[in-house]
């Protein structure tokens, strides 16, 4: 008995804290098809009393949608391909290759990612500035060229491919 009423209060609880999570999804959603006026009432209403498709054509309409998809598209490519390149050949220098500060290099990519990115900030608005790339596609492409844990974990990939037990 004492167990089935502790199984019921943990489900209400998680029951209770989905609901607060998913909340402002649900009020997003409703809020896409409400009309303006539904909108901004002191007292909220949780449906809409009809839905206002035009809404979507006006979001559409009102800003660059498709220049923003380009836009994300090529510097998640950019990106993709940057990372890919550094880390992978990192990766494997760092797992294969035996040369003196090997191990002082892993600790400084180990270090790195204990670092916020928050940290650097400041460092990479300097850096972009004097390279004179702000308002471009390198400012958001150049400060993610390199990943610590992209190297970090493709060495332990590397590392693992070589082991005995991957050869047999």
């Amino acid at each position: 008995m004492k167990r089935a009423l502790l199984r019921t209060s943990l489900y209400v609880a998680l029951l209770a804290t989905a609901t607060i999570v998913a909340m402002p999804m649900y009020w997003l959603m409703v809020s896409a098809f409400k009309a303006s006026d539904e909108i901004f009432t002191p007292i909220p209403r949780w449906l809409p009393s009809g839905l206002e498709w035009r809404n979507f054509v006006l979001a559409w309409q009102g800003a660059a949608f498709g220049r923003y998809f380009v836009n994300s598209v090529v510097v998640t490519v950019a990106i993709l391909l940057l990372q890919l390149t550094t880390s992978s050949l990192a990766a494997f220098a760092l797992a294969r290759r035996r040369f003196p500060g090997r191990g002082i290099i892993l600790l400084i990519v180990i270090g790195a990612l204990i670092i916020p990115i928050q940290v650097t900030f400041l460092a990479n608005f300097v850096t972009l500035q004097h390279f004179g790339w702000l308002d471009s596609y390198w400012a958001l492409i150049a400060p993610f060229t390199a990943s610590a844990f992209g190297t970090f974990l493709l060495r332990y990939c590397v590392m693992q491919d070589a082991s005995p037990k991957a050869t047999k």
